[in-house]
């Protein structure tokens, strides 16, 4: 605990970020990393081969974006650094581990945004640059609308706009999780739809998992949460010709 109180405070992150508990949740996400290593290597593997695929259908050179980069293990930078100009890793939050791991690697760098488009009041929507060739939206979809403190109504009209976004590119791979399962000790199974019944995107996916989110003994007792996945590879329109993003490097 006192470890990761330290980390909140050390860790940079604009205030929209810690309002909403952004921070917080960053670092409690690296913390349970290192409690459920095993079971998250394994997801972070499968994520990092579905973006490879991705990457083998884009055109070189361009510029990758990765929005939703979080801790960074689950982008396998080394490919994608020597395939494309630029990796824009984009998120609310970048901690400083996922900052050690991306910085051998020429042409990454960091974005920080909200991508929700509704916390930073300076802030707005999210625009690719022109030379993007391939968009990764990374296990943040069904995130995107838990800050908010939204009715249904309004979480869905932010996962339908994240979807618009990704048709903005003109290639996207969409990671994100399709179900939410919560099995309680008293055997009870909660199911839930992160998706709120937004349409997934029409086809076969390339790639579907199941990742244990908080094995036996992480949560007390045995229960567990466990989140099934599905990557799709979309393609959209050319990127509209907005400039270049300002301060992309943070």
């Amino acid at each position: 605990m006192l470890r990761e109180i330290w980390q909140s405070l050390l860790t940079p992150a604009p205030g929209w970020a810690r309002r909403s508990g952004l921070l917080y949740e960053a670092v409690s996400l690296e913390a349970r990393y290192r409690r459920c290593r095993v079971e998250w290597d394994a997801h972070y593997a499968r994520c990092q081969g579905v973006i490879e695929q991705a990457a083998a259908q884009a055109d070189c050179g361009g510029t990758v974006v990765i929005l939703g980069s979080g801790l960074a293990r689950d982008i396998p930078l080394g490919p994608l650094s020597a395939r494309f100009e630029r990796v824009i890793l984009v998120d609310a939050v970048h901690m400083r581990a996922a900052r050690r791991a991306s910085a051998g690697f020429p042409g990454v760098v960091h974005s920080t945004h909200d991508l929700s488009a509704r916390l930073d009041p300076r802030g707005g929507p999210f625009h690719f640059p022109a030379d993007t060739r391939l968009a990764v939206s990374l296990n943040l979809l069904g995130q995107l609308p838990l800050p908010l403190g939204v009715g249904e109504g309004a979480a869905r009209t932010v996962i339908e706009e994240h979807l618009a976004l990704l048709r903005q590119a003109p290639l996207s791979c969409l990671i994100s999780d399709i179900l939410w399962l919560d099995e309680r000790q008293d055997g009870i199974v909660e199911r839930r739809d992160p998706w709120l019944g937004v349409a997934h995107p029409p086809g076969l996916p390339l790639d579907c998992w199941d990742w244990m989110l908080a094995p036996p003994g992480e949560l007390g007792g045995k229960r567990v949460l466990q989140h099934r996945v599905c990557a799709w590879l979309l393609e959209g329109g050319p990127v509209a010709r907005h400039p270049l993003m300002q301060g992309v490097a943070s």
